[in-house]
């Protein structure tokens, strides 16, 4: 009998640039268990974006290729996604003029486990910044 053999870690790596908000603000992806061969989708999150909301952004979402393969990635509306934005990540870029705040679903990508082993799923955010009009300050 084949168990789970497989897990994706979170990796949380934004919090909070500033007091106006009670709570940090985050970008997240799900942690889940599946078998090689097996397939899952997960989505990456802003969370907890106060006013003005996430106005501009560009994040990585870094894997072990020698465990996973993205087969596919699906923007939300003001995002664009690249699968093959390397060997070892997906890309993920957006913008949104009036800002997102709250909680939002940036982007949902679809992941193949290849064989047995663990890979996390690391987030590199290499742009991340408010709606500020004239000037956008960088979380």
């Amino acid at each position: 009998m084949k168990l789970a053999v497989f897990a994706l870690a979170i990796s949380v790596v934004m919090l909070a640039a500033t007091s106006a908000s009670a709570q940090d603000e985050l970008i997240s992806i799900d942690s889940i268990t599946i078998t090689p061969g097996g397939g899952t989708t997960l989505e990456v999150n802003a969370l907890n974006m106060p006013a003005p909301g996430l106005g501009a952004w560009s994040i990585g979402v870094e894997y072990d290729p020698s465990i996973l393969s993205a087969l596919s990635c699906s923007p939300a509306p003001g995002s664009v996604c690249n699968v093959d934005f390397s060997a070892r990540q997906v890309r993920i870029v957006g913008a949104s003029a009036s800002g997102l705040t709250g909680d939002s679903v940036l982007a949902s990508i679809t992941f193949n486990c290849n064989r047995a082993g663990v890979s996390d799923l690391v987030i590199d955010v290499s742009e991340f910044a408010d709606a500020t009009v004239g000037g956008a300050r960088s979380r």
